[in-house]
């Protein structure tokens, strides 16, 4: 028994999860500022200075900051946490990480 070998596909596992998460939620978050959990929730995905879907990088640099640092050992979990409790603290668009990274904000969809 390899327990290298477990971590390893762990590892792999993750990465592929994260890309995966990663291509969806840019796509979704592109084309129509909503996944489908959001749509589900009625909420939306807008740019902050003029509540357009994030189309393009915006959408695509929200996804990268929420998805991608998982991929980095140990730390990218505590990014991930730090980055979805943010808004409890954040004022006044109540905006993660991710969100002030893309100029994005979430709001209720029509």
């Amino acid at each position: 028994y390899d327990p290298t070998e477990d971590t390893v596909k762990s590892t792999s596992l993750s990465v592929i999860i994260s890309v995966v998460y990663f291509v969806y939620e840019g796509l979704m978050l592109t084309s129509r500022g909503q996944t489908v959990g959001k749509r589900m929730m009625k909420i939306r995905v807008a740019m902050l200075e003029n509540g357009a879907v994030p189309a393009g990088r915006p959408g695509w640099a929200r996804a990268a900051v929420y998805s991608l640092p998982e991929i980095v050992p140990c730390c990218g979990f505590i990014f991930w946490l730090v980055n979805v409790l943010w808004c409890t603290w954040d004022k006044p668009y109540q905006q993660c990480l991710h969100d002030k990274g893309a100029r994005t904000v979430v709001v209720a969809a029509r």
